[in-house]
C-alpha cells in the first residue's frame, strides 16, 4: 500500500521513487499518496511516475470508473495541482494515446 508503508521505509530517505501505472487506484487519495513519495523523497531526489489521467469529463468515463472500482480520476491539470500541494514538480511526460489506438 501506498499509505502504509513500513518503518524501515519511513525512516530513511531515497534518491528515486517509482511507480508504475498504479496511481490510478488511489486518485481519489493522491495527496496521501504524494505527500507519502515528499517525505520520504530527498531533496533533488526523483519522483517518476507511469500513469493515466481523465481526457474526457467525469460523466463521460463515470460507468468505467463504477466498474473498475475508481472512486476518482484525476485530469493532468489536477495532477500537475497534487503534485505541487505536496513539494513536488511536475517535470514534463509524454502523451501515449496514439500508442493503443487502432487503426
Amino acid at each position: 500500500s501506498y499509505l502504509d508503508l513500513p518503518e524501515t521505509v519511513l525512516n530513511q530517505t531515497f534518491t528515486h521513487v517509482m511507480m508504475q501505472t498504479s496511481l490510478f487506484y488511489s486518485h481519489h487519495r493522491i495527496d496521501e499518496v504524494f505527500s507519502a513519495v515528499s517525505k520520504i523523497l530527498c531533496p533533488g531526489g526523483y519522483f517518476v511516475a507511469t500513469d493515466f489521467c481523465r481526457i474526457s469529463p467525469v460523466d463521460e468515463v463515470s460507468e468505467f470508473m463504477k466498474l473498475n472500482s475508481m472512486p476518482a480520476i484525476l485530469s493532468l491539470d489536477e495532477m500537475k495541482a497534487a503534485l505541487s500541494r505536496n513539494g513536488l514538480k511536475y517535470c514534463g511526460g509524454k502523451n501515449l494515446d496514439d500508442h493503443y489506438v487502432r487503426y
